[in-house]
């Protein structure tokens, strides 16, 4: 079997995405759910996905995110996180 540099980068990515909410969103989630609108980076991605992962690890117990419409919250909280977490968790349970 010989190793492409397409199938390095795909498996790069998808361990990458088992391991990080962010890259999660971005590689896996994003093309499936706005396929037509191009992924834009932002520091608030980061610090979303950074705490909805510190909940599914149990370091925060209760999370409220305020932001303004239309910066990726409800992808991130209520598409993202929990099907990220099932894969690692599948007994979680969601709201």
């Amino acid at each position: 079997m010989r190793l492409t540099v397409e199938a390095i980068h795909d498996a790069i990515v998808k361990t990458n995405s088992e391991r990080r909410l962010r890259a999660y969103l971005e590689h896996i989630v994003w093309p499936v759910i706005e396929p037509r609108t191009p992924f834009k980076e932002g520091w608030h991605l980061t610090a979303m996905c950074d705490h909805a992962a510190a909940v599914v690890s149990g370091q925060i117990r209760n999370l409220l995110v305020t932001i303004a419409p239309r910066h990726t919250k409800s992808i991130i909280m209520s598409i993202a996180t929990p099907t990220w977490s099932w894969v690692e968790r599948p007994e979680l349970r969601w709201l």
